[in-house]
């Protein structure tokens, strides 16, 4: 396949993938979906820098903003990972931003000819970038490739931690697969393009270069596509579609009314009182839940029940009320159903919870410290 032609089809793929991700977007998974959403964008503007940004940048621009994107990309794809075996929307360490500003001191550097290193290329083409049009690149080319082999590195050290004891993530092997899978794909690019940028093979490569590069590139696209936190989308998505039953205002009625009037938060809600509120009939309530969701009607309630009270949990509620008090303040009527429901979910206990999502915030505040 040409690689323009591999370029155009990570392109397509990719802009569908964002997309659908944002579709799936909902109360129970955004703390972590936002940022695989992010991800997907940066990869994308990466891409559309790599097809479209002769028309609007010069050479050195395209090379700088495509090493931006880049690094982004990775970031958010770490902050995703964490926030899933986290169990909340982990913040940004504010080591980022001391990386940023190393590759731009470099990039200014070297724009300004002054250098560490003194090394021509002797690649007549840069990925897709004609090298004729490159200055001295050495200390950039070097910069990014710290910078990137320490982001993953400093990442895989945390999510290696955090597999051992986080509640909230169900196939921990297969996570753990998926994402040194994609680490080793994204080091071993960059180290690629770096040893190919110093000569280390003794021979100009060009197109191979250009083709190995792309492929790599798709392969990481995969990766991400059916990685274990997103493939269940898919799955819901092909049984919504085989089925042909699924009715998006229906549901956007059912979704609204918990959503936006919180209903979850009265007691002994039935499905006949949905019915009354949305107008729906109780078969259309129960195949558009099934169908969206793959619950039943009572698991679909507890669950916004469930998000409800980990809300309240992370706001310290426990520290001045009990869990029975928590249990009916999310509109459960009896702390035997609470509990249950909370376990189903979390695999753990309100009170476990509460300490382990402590004990988390109290690690992330040492290491930003």
């Amino acid at each position: 396949m040409p690689p323009k032609s591999l370029a155009i089809l990570t392109f397509i793929i990719i802009t569908l993938e964002l997309f659908f991700l944002i579709s799936k977007r909902n109360i129970s998974n955004r703390y972590h979906l936002d940022y695989l959403i992010f991800f997907t964008g940066s990869i994308l503007l990466l891409v559309i820098t790599h097809l479209f940004g002769n028309l609007f940048l010069t050479p050195m621009q395209r090379f700088y903003l495509s090493n931006i994107f880049h690094i982004t990309s990775l970031i958010l794809y770490f902050q995703h990972s964490l926030s899933v075996l986290n169990g909340f929307r982990v913040r940004f360490n504010k080591i980022y931003l001391l990386l940023f500003f190393i590759y731009f001191l470099v990039a200014l550097l070297s724009e300004s000819q002054i250098f560490l290193f003194n090394h021509q290329t002797r690649q007549t083409l840069l990925i897709n970038i004609n090298a004729k049009y490159f200055g001295n690149l050495s200390d950039v080319m070097i910069t990014k490739l710290i910078l990137d082999i320490s982001i993953v590195l400093f990442n895989l050290f945390k999510i290696r931690k955090l597999l051992l004891n986080s509640v909230f993530l169900k196939k921990k092997r297969q996570f753990k697969l998926w994402i040194y899978s994609f680490s080793f794909m994204y080091v071993a690019l960059i180290i690629l393009v770096t040893a190919l940028y110093f000569d280390l093979f003794n021979f100009r490569i060009n197109h191979i270069f250009v083709v190995t590069a792309n492929f790599m590139s798709f392969f990481q696209v995969t990766l991400i596509t059916f990685h274990p936190t997103i493939l269940i989308y898919f799955i819901n998505f092909k049984n919504q579609h085989s089925k042909n039953k699924f009715d998006s205002n229906s549901h956007k009625k059912i979704s609204n009314l918990f959503e936006i009037e919180n209903f979850h938060l009265n007691f002994n809600v039935k499905l006949n009182d949905v019915a009354i509120k949305t107008g729906l009939t109780n078969s259309e309530i129960r195949d558009s839940i099934k169908n969206f969701s793959g619950k039943s009607f009572n698991d679909f309630i507890n669950e916004y029940r469930i998000n409800y009270s980990v809300e309240l949990i992370k706001d310290s509620y426990l520290d001045n009320h009990t869990v029975i008090s928590l249990g009916v303040k999310c509109g459960f009527s009896s702390h035997q159903t609470f509990f249950k429901a909370f376990h189903k979910i979390h695999k753990t206990t309100p009170n476990k919870f509460k300490n382990q999502y402590f004990l988390n915030e109290s690690k992330n505040m040492n290491l930003i410290q």
